[in-house]
């Protein structure tokens, strides 16, 4: 059986690249929205103003986000759990973790559901 820490390292790797494409297109942009000129003679005109504005504001690409680095990071801190020797202290660590996790999920879940 695989153990644990293996299956947080194959999240983490999996999720490391798409979580940073996502997460560089919604700062791009976001940016094209505040200097849309300098976005679109950066990316050679691939992003312009309407282009940012159907990204940015897309729900799905929101969602998507909030998935990858809510899944990304919960099992990145979860690893660092195992380099703490005191196991009352690793188990507060890991409840934080996953109610942090689960508060943050919610929080945004609740900002979309009543932005729609």
């Amino acid at each position: 059986m695989i153990s644990i820490p293996r299956i947080c390292r194959i999240i983490a790797l999996i999720t490391s690249i798409p979580l940073i494409i996502i997460s560089y297109l919604y700062l791009l942009s976001g940016y094209a929205l505040l200097k849309p000129s300098i976005v679109e003679n950066l990316t050679l005109g691939l992003i312009d103003y309407r282009k940012a504005v159907l990204i940015h504001l897309n729900p799905l690409t929101r969602w998507i986000l909030i998935a990858l680095a809510s899944i990304h990071s919960t099992t990145g801190l979860w690893l660092t759990t195992y380099s703490v020797k005191n196991t009352v202290l690793r188990l507060i660590l890991r409840i934080s973790i996953v109610l942090l996790s689960v508060l943050i999920i919610l929080h945004l879940a609740i900002i979309e559901v009543l932005h729609a």
